[in-house]
């Protein structure tokens, strides 16, 4: 049994120019969960932590400057020395990370024993690049991303496959509480339907917000999504 990477997928759709508007169906390159667009910068990545009292942060890091979000504001800290891992502090806020762990002191608060969750990670890397929906689903892999008004990027056969589609208004049927994307380019043909009815992923069992089916060409593909922005 092959079981969808969101790691792997990853890359095949934050990779892809907003200029484009066919279709596009190629080998899907591989990429660390935690990894944002390339143009930004190759030394960047994304971290989503979950600390052990529940707080929860996101931090993405650079060489000199780490951006560290918070629930109510975001703000930039300075690389520092540090005898072990990466410290990065303005002198009132402390991030510091080694491997997948780190601690946050805020001022008012300290925050331990953190860690990052990979797929939260992704998912952040999607937000911060604009993706507004995910869809994945299983038996075979895909995964699918929502840009509304730009573009929808759908990576199917455990991304071997990549196609992008212009996104056009969806259709929003508010009584049964259901949203459809049609697309339509390059001789292939996408209707994407989201239903406001909770799903478990058929390999982890993590529940979403939404059940989506996904037809590329009359063929059907089913799994579960749910709103980044």
């Amino acid at each position: 049994m092959r079981a969808l990477s969101i790691a792997s997928l990853l890359m095949g759709l934050i990779g892809c120019q907003r200029s484009e508007t066919r279709p596009q169906v190629e080998p899907a390159a591989s990429e660390p969960a935690a990894s944002v667009p390339a143009e930004a910068s190759d030394s960047i990545s994304v971290h989503a932590y979950d600390c052990e009292d529940g707080f929860q942060f996101t931090a993405r890091v650079a060489d000199d400057t780490t951006w560290v979000f918070l629930p109510d504001t975001t703000i930039a800290l300075p690389h520092v020395v540090a005898a072990s891992g990466a410290r990065f502090s303005d002198g009132r806020m402390t991030y510091w990370s080694k491997g997948d762990e780190a601690l946050l002191e805020t001022g008012t608060e300290s925050h331990t024993s953190c860690r990052n969750n990979r797929g939260r990670a992704a998912r952040e890397v999607a937000r911060l690049s604009g993706v507004d929906f995910r869809a994945v689903g299983q038996e075979p892999g895909w995964l699918l991303d929502v840009d509304d008004g730009e573009r929808i990027v759908l990576l199917a056969a455990y991304g071997s496959e990549r196609y992008v589609f212009p996104a056009s208004a969806p259709e929003v049927d508010r009584a049964a509480a259901t949203t459809t994307y049609r697309a339509a380019a390059g001789g292939h043909e996408l209707v994407v339907l989201i239903e406001e009815r909770l799903c478990h992923d058929g390999m982890s069992g993590e529940p979403y917000e939404s059940t989506v089916s996904v037809r590329l060409d009359g063929e059907e593909l089913r799994g579960c999504g749910r709103a980044l922005n």
